[in-house]
């Protein structure tokens, strides 16, 4: 071929190829729309099936991902935050606190993705912080069957400054506003959700309602704003929104209540509807400033901690409302104070027939009318609480047949709550009298890993005891140790328990060297010290949390460094719970200032010592 023939070769080479090039280019992005098309048509069916058969979510690339519910998932576990020591120092210098919930996805590789935050801390600087250390954690990722799979976590991290006690009404409305206006601005997205995310609704919902009926509007908020921002398909989601509604019009917010009213408005199938006639806000308070978010950069430096806590929701109480509760507004203006007395002579034997008239009762040295008397012969409710954590496993079978022990020892109306927790609260007995059924209900406790004890405190007090007259007690075997709580701190818990009035008889079960054996056995050798020393300050709350649940609830507080003690323990609380006399009166001076009441308890019978609470914390609206 000679030159010319060589160059229109080259030439139409140059003008067909191009054509061609796009004609497979387009096949090609046919083929790639075509797949496209097929992978989303295959995640917008239902879910698909897990290992185990049951159905699971797809993610948007189409891999299998497991709620932590999921039978037989051992779920994933967090073995090393992420280092931002950056940001922590950023946060010092601002002087922020707060909490920030998230979701994500921890992959069977052991690394988070698809990060998201569910519920601001109402700071910028500190939501990235939050992310940051969930992006960088180490975790053991979740197993089925023996394989490693894709798990989707709920977690709330929290950053604190020493001083710090929650945030501030102020902080709360600003997060509040921000979560609403983000709502208006978003489409809505699909949250996964399960009878255990529906049980810690229920627990957020049943703390707001206690601070509510008691016109404690600042600390509904807080879980009013959890619930709004993170669990819409709750089934009472109506009834937070019109809670919600009303503590902001309480805290002359109008502007936001009408924004949850109108959303309240525009829910299917309302459970509960806005009140028709609103209290309106004085015209000083509400031409207040609107919250906003905080700008982090006009704060200033303190050092702080940082806490990672899983927010693996559990199952817990009784999810019915109180009876005498139907409206959630209620509030109370005056409170009844419940005394629970014992009564031993000059040799410390029980006194059992005192009558009303031989009891007086001063508070601040003001004498008080006796409103309530329940005499030793009338029926008790007891709620026994049993601390079923992971160090307790090898010996629950002594620990069950002990509580029965205790049980056999009431009288026969006297009726039992049964409650087991540890990472679960689960209401194993509803109050009966039946042994039968109570015999059941112990030996069906089962062991955990973790343990939420003032979780399990908070849930027994508010919704089952306190809406109880008559005589009440609460027995209680643990180790004193929370390592999982959710809804409710220590300082809380005790303040819940000083207004309620119940004695809290305590069994302080001694864990500490099979705790830290099982450290040992488990930890690496270089963070086994920290995680040591973590344990004994733990144990060392422990021991004063429980010295201050006898203090304040006139209870008693019984060690038993061994599983050989528990039956004698049990058998002396019993014992005593049958001469418990429980009193009551209304403060004659109702003022709410926030100070301590001092309690005496006089008895007109010579040679008789009483023991009682010594005071309380009256509650201010």
């Amino acid at each position: 071929m000679n030159k010319r023939g060589l160059l229109l070769l080259v030439l139409c080479l140059f003008v067909l190829l191009p054509g061609a090039r796009s004609r497979v280019g387009a096949q090609r992005q046919e083929a790639t729309i075509e797949r496209k098309e097929s992978q989303e048509s295959h995640l917008s069916r239902s879910p698909a099936q897990g290992l185990n058969g049951q159905q699971v979510e797809l993610d948007d690339h189409g891999q299998l991902i497991y709620p932590p519910d999921y039978p037989d998932l051992v779920k994933p576990q967090l073995k090393e935050p992420g280092r931002i020591d950056e940001y922590r120092l950023k946060l010092r210098q601002a002087r922020i606190s707060g909490s920030v919930a998230l979701e994500f996805i921890v992959g069977s590789n052991g690394r988070a993705r698809d990060i998201r935050v569910i519920r601001t801390s109402g700071f910028a600087l500190l939501d990235q912080a939050a992310v940051k250390v969930i992006q960088l954690a180490q975790w053991k990722s979740g197993q089925l069957n023996g394989r490693p799979v894709n798990v989707w976590m709920k977690t709330t991290w929290e950053h604190s400054l020493p001083s710090w006690s929650g945030p501030s009404s102020q902080q709360l409305l600003g997060i509040l506003a921000y979560v609403i206006k983000q709502r208006a601005e978003q489409p809505p997205r699909k949250v996964y959700w399960s009878p255990q995310f529906e049980a810690q609704a229920q627990d957020w919902l049943t703390l707001a309602r206690y601070h509510i009926q008691r016109g404690m509007w600042d600390q509904a908020l807080e879980p009013l704003l959890e619930l709004y921002a993170t669990a819409e398909p709750f089934s009472q989601f109506n009834e937070v929104l019109s809670a919600l509604g009303e503590v902001l019009m309480k805290l002359n917010k109008p502007e936001l209540a009408e924004k949850i009213y109108q959303q309240l408005k525009n829910q299917p199938s309302p459970l509960a509807a806005a009140p028709t006639e609103r209290p309106k806000p004085t015209p000083s308070q509400a031409e207040k400033d609107k919250p906003t978010l905080i700008d982090p950069c006009q704060q200033t430096a303190d050092h702080e901690t940082s806490v990672l806590k899983a927010e693996e929701t559990k199952p817990t109480a009784s999810k019915q409302r109180p009876s005498n509760v139907a409206d959630p507004m209620l509030t109370l203006s005056s409170e009844l104070v419940n005394v629970p007395v014992i009564a031993r002579d000059s040799n410390g034997r029980y006194v059992g027939d005192l009558q009303k008239k031989e009891f007086t009762i001063y508070e601040d040295k003001v004498r008080q009318e006796i409103a309530f008397f329940a005499a030793t012969e009338e029926p008790l409710a007891v709620a026994l609480l049993l601390d079923k954590s992971l160090s307790t496993t090898d010996e629950l079978p002594r620990i069950q047949e002990a509580a029965i022990g205790f049980i056999e020892q009431l009288g026969p109306e006297d009726q039992v709550l049964v409650v087991s927790f540890n990472e679960d609260i689960r209401v194993e007995s509803q109050l009966t009298a039946d042994r039968e059924k109570l015999r059941a209900a112990v030996r069906a406790t089962r062991s955990g890993s973790t343990t939420r004890l003032y979780d399990a405190l908070m849930l027994s007090v508010v919704e089952h005891l306190s809406q109880l007259q008559g005589r009440r007690a609460m027995v209680l075997l643990t180790d004193g140790y929370d390592s999982a709580s959710k809804i409710i701190g220590r300082d809380e818990v005790i303040k819940m328990v000083e207004e309620a009035g119940v004695p809290i008889y305590t069994i302080a079960y001694d864990t500490r060297k099979a705790m830290e054996q099982l450290v040992r056995q488990q930890s690496e050798k270089d963070d086994m010290s920290a995680k040591l020393l973590g344990m004994q300050r733990g144990y060392q709350l422990a021991r004063k949390f429980l010295r201050q649940l006898e203090e304040v609830s006139g209870g008693r507080l019984y060690p038993a460094n061994r599983l050989d003690d528990l039956p004698g323990t049990f058998a002396q609380i019993a014992q005593e719970l049958r001469h418990l006399y429980s009193l009551g009166y209304y403060p004659s001076n109702d003022s709410a200032d926030g100070r301590f009441h001092k309690i005496r308890v006089e008895v007109n019978r010579k040679g008789v010592k009483v023991h009682s609470r010594a005071g309380y914390y009256p509650h201010q609206p």
